[in-house]
């Protein structure tokens, strides 16, 4: 059966042997050992995570058949740096349709942020409410921005 003070020992031992190494001290192995132990404490690091958020644009009213565009701000909320991975989707049964997003993708640094646009149209009439929805899939925001044709 194992013996929990075992291992703590043998960490002991390695922690006092790498104190004495850094210290330059000589040492004979058939004396006991005068190094002192050092201190250990346990850090918790915490996870690296890229993660975005992504702002929500004013509500709009637009006329049919018309082109328009968006800009989304985009804010890395993690603490490491990524790139986002960008794409739009438009919600209203056909009434608007998504273009372009420009600059595709985006380097953000930890609390960093920049924009991107997004192109659209508006196709048909008349009172139709939709929403266009800009979603990262590497860092995991989305923003939403309410359209009404009319």
């Amino acid at each position: 059966m194992k013996q929990p003070g075992a291992w703590l020992g043998a960490v002991a031992l390695i922690a006092s042997a790498a104190a004495l190494a850094c210290s330059g001290e000589q040492s004979d192995p058939t004396q006991p050992s005068t190094a002192t132990q050092p201190e250990m404490s346990v850090q918790c690091i915490p996870a690296c995570v890229f993660s975005t958020s992504i702002s929500n644009p004013a509500n709009v009213t637009v006329p049919p058949n018309t082109n328009h565009s968006t800009v989304f701000s985009i804010a890395n909320t993690g603490n490491v740096a990524g790139t986002t991975a960008l794409s739009c989707a438009a919600h209203s049964a056909g009434h608007f349709t998504c273009g372009s997003i420009s600059p595709a993708n985006l380097t953000l640094g930890p609390g960093g942020d920049g924009e991107v646009t997004v192109s659209w149209s508006a196709n048909a009439c008349c009172i139709t409410n939709g929403n266009l929805i800009l979603k990262d899939s590497h860092g995991g925001g989305s923003g939403t921005q309410r359209i009404s044709v009319q």
